[in-house]
């Protein structure tokens, strides 16, 4: 997952005007910047979703479970 979003959004640098870097918020530095740790964090914030699915569908199946046996 992130070695797609990660070329995407390479990609989508790639295919900027020679305006979009002439910015100065646009610079090599900044752009690196989003590729790792922007990145890193969109991905720390997908995993805790799905931490938080699994956590879910485990209470379920647990109450199913308890229920079950009263």
């Amino acid at each position: 997952m992130i070695k797609s979003l990660r070329m995407k959004v390479f990609d989508n640098m790639l295919r900027q005007t020679s305006q979009f870097y002439d910015r100065e918020d646009n610079s090599s530095g900044n752009l690196v910047s989003v590729l790792s740790d922007d990145i890193k964090a969109i991905n720390g914030a997908s995993l805790e979703l799905y931490a938080l699915y699994f956590q879910a569908i485990i209470g379920m199946i647990a109450a199913v479970v308890i229920s079950l046996a009263y």
